[in-house]
């Protein structure tokens, strides 16, 4: 049976999806879907029913999230005790005060996304675009909301426990990390309609504009995670060693496979769709569910990450007695993950090395560089 601490980190995984899923469905209208297609306006009213989905879930998920939270706190063992502990929580506690705050900017950015002319016709030109400028500066406004209210994560969580000028920068760094988790994650579910609504042409022009936006959402997310997991972690001991260290790993190696499947997508997939191969959509979209599904499982280790004490707090229990003792040593961590780092940026720059090249490659082809059928089909010609 699922305790009590498993059922709050699993609320509050699911409430950091639906905040992930409105943030990156927002930004993939705004910036992501190019606003000339005509029938990029049929799909973004889609896409905005699905924010507002991801938003109600974001809700719902977070009120149940406190409701537990508070009991907990509390102490409570009734009902009745679990509701009288609701507005002492709520009003006296930090976190209440947080979390109260978050779900009043969600609830605004839901106001603001949901589709209010998805099935009216303007009857005048200017109308339309009068009604179109006013829906594009309010899904503005609710990327604004849901940002900031995915910015105030950090001081529920481990960083914001951090004194001083430390968890300050603990609680940006969880802050950029949560913002571009939510953008390149939270933008799958969009882009998986999107492959499915669009032509051929126009689902590959969505994914190449997602690409960049993705790469630097990628970066930031290295450089983030790596900047807390130095301070939170702390040794390596730590993390093998303890319940939090175990969870980063799991997390660290879901987010290199969905890494590689997003290098798989844009450098094979993507370019078979540009060119209708056949079964490339189909395959693209089942690269891109699986993808999002490791995404949900990024975001659970997470929830349970927040849930369990900091690695640096605890005793590790270190699994690997075979090891030498210098390997044990908690110093060792920092060089360790220098070079983790210094690994990390340069697969990342032969990923972009890659795709310069993949996209240089198309571009010859193009321009008629190298194409071995065309003068077979002129000597065709001129023979009839």
């Amino acid at each position: 049976m699922i305790g009590l601490a498993t059922t709050i980190a699993l609320l509050r995984g699911l409430h950091l999806a639906g905040c992930l899923s409105l943030l990156g469905g927002g930004g993939f209208i705004a910036w992501m879907l190019p606003a000339a297609w005509v029938v990029a306006d049929r799909l973004a009213n889609r896409l905005r029913l699905v924010c507002l989905v991801s938003g109600g879930v974001a809700l719902l998920a977070g009120a149940a999230w406190f409701a537990l939270q508070a009991a907990a706190i509390a102490g409570a063992g009734t009902l009745a005790d679990a509701g009288g502990a609701l507005p002492v929580v709520a009003l006296h506690t930090r976190y209440g005060h947080v979390l109260m705050a978050r779900l009043g900017l969600l609830l605004g950015a839901v106001l603001l996304v949901a589709p209010r002319s998805a099935t009216r016709q303007a009857p005048l030109p200017a109308t339309k675009a009068a009604r179109r400028g006013g829906a594009r500066a309010r899904l503005y406004g609710a990327i604004v909301l849901t940002a900031a209210a995915l910015s105030l994560e950090g001081l529920i969580g481990h960083a914001g426990a951090t004194a001083g000028t430390l968890g300050d920068g603990l609680v940006l760094s969880e802050s950029l990390h949560l913002l571009a988790a939510g953008i390149w994650l939270g933008a799958l579910p969009p882009l998986w309609f999107s492959i499915r609504a669009l032509p051929p042409g126009a689902a590959a022009a969505v994914c190449e504009r997602f690409s960049p936006i993705g790469l630097g959402c990628v970066l930031l997310l290295a450089g983030t995670g790596l900047a807390q997991g130095m301070q939170l972690i702390g040794s390596l001991p730590a993390l093998f060693g303890t319940r939090y260290g175990h969870f980063a790993l799991l997390k660290i190696a879901l987010f290199l496979l969905a890494l590689m499947l997003a290098t798989i997508n844009r450098l094979w997939l993507t370019d078979r769709l540009t060119a209708e191969a056949p079964g490339a959509a189909r395959r693209l979209r089942v690269s891109v569910l699986i993808e999002t599904g490791i995404g949900l499982a990024i975001i659970a280790a997470a929830a349970f990450m927040a849930a369990s004490p900091p690695a640096a707090e605890s005793t590790p229990v270190w699994p690997f007695a075979w090891l030498p003792g210098p390997v044990t040593n908690p110093e060792a961590w920092r060089e360790v993950a220098a070079i983790g780092a210094l690994l990390a940026v340069l697969g990342v720059a032969l990923v972009g090395a890659a795709l310069l090249w993949w996209r240089r490659r198309r571009a010859d082809d193009n321009r008629g560089a190298w194409h071995p059928r065309q003068p077979d089909q002129a000597t065709e010609r001129s023979s009839k």
